[in-house]
């Protein structure tokens, strides 16, 4: 699977040039964010793997048990053929509450999109990584625009605040992919199913945190230049732990927990409306 670059980020490397600017913002993945219907409670159907599952059985598994766990956390930093060359490093943990609510917080290539889905409102936050209470850059400014949202929000915004999107910026949000494969677990399920585009391979098993895993991996393949393994629970089907080990010797790490166990993710406390 080719790597895929987001719509977005051709509106900001316009502005970086205009600006003469050497920073550019780009996310990964190509998902497109959809709202999820929030339920007043949610019955986790998952399903454990057999001892002598096929690695494509495997993924087929995980796939179909993230949407349905009722709640996860991720941390760590997201790679593969879904996630662009840079992947996403999240900023603590990105929560998905079984409610149909989110919180995702990450960073690319120096922006941090700081993102609360809830009751079906959708809050956005945009600032440097590094400067979270800078006034927001030209960069920044053509990402807000491109949602719709008007100089004068951005302004009463700045870097430290929400903007609650109005159902059309809504729309144009959704539209620029900046949530990508982390807007939905199933979203996020699929990308973590197509790993770095080569064919899954079973690899051991092994205990990871105390549970015993089925290791699958697949190679580099394309552009990617690493190799990823994902743990998954043989108990519950689940992901524990995905590494990505590049050519080089670097490993990066995601982790995953809180299945079922999530607090209901609730809206941020400064808000601009739109």
């Amino acid at each position: 699977m080719p790597i895929r670059a987001p719509r977005y980020a051709a509106v900001l490397l316009a502005a970086a040039a205009a600006a003469v600017t050497a920073a550019t913002v780009a996310t990964a993945s190509t998902g497109h964010a959809s709202h999820v219907a929030t339920t007043k409670s949610c019955q986790p159907h998952i399903k454990g793997i057999a001892r002598k599952a096929s690695a494509a059985q495997i993924v087929r598994t995980m796939r179909a048990s993230i949407p349905d766990a009722c709640g996860f956390t991720v941390s760590g930093e997201l790679m593969g053929a879904d996630f662009g060359i840079d992947g996403m490093a999240l900023i603590g943990r990105t929560v998905f509450d079984g409610r149909g609510q989110t919180h995702v917080v990450y960073v690319t290539q120096g922006t941090v999109l700081d993102f609360y889905r809830v009751g079906g409102a959708d809050y956005v936050r945009l600032y440097e990584y590094g400067a979270p209470t800078a006034a927001p850059d030209q960069n920044l400014r053509a990402l807000w625009s491109e949602f719709g949202v008007s100089s004068r929000v951005v302004n009463k915004a700045g870097s430290t605040k929400w903007v609650r999107l109005t159902p059309a910026q809504q729309r144009a949000f959704n539209r620029s992919d900046m949530l990508g494969m982390l807007a939905t677990p199933s979203s996020l399920a699929a990308g973590l199913a197509d790993g770095t585009g080569a064919s899954w391979k079973l690899s051991g098993t092994k205990v990871v945190d105390g549970i015993k895993c089925a290791a699958i991996t697949d190679p580099a393949k394309n552009e990617q230049h690493f190799a990823e393994t994902i743990y998954v629970s043989y108990k519950t089907g689940l992901p524990v732990t995905v590494r990505c080990a590049f050519q080089h010797g670097r490993t990066l790490t995601t982790g995953f927990g809180h299945w079922s166990s999530t607090s209901a993710v609730t809206r941020p406390a400064k808000i601009v409306a739109g």
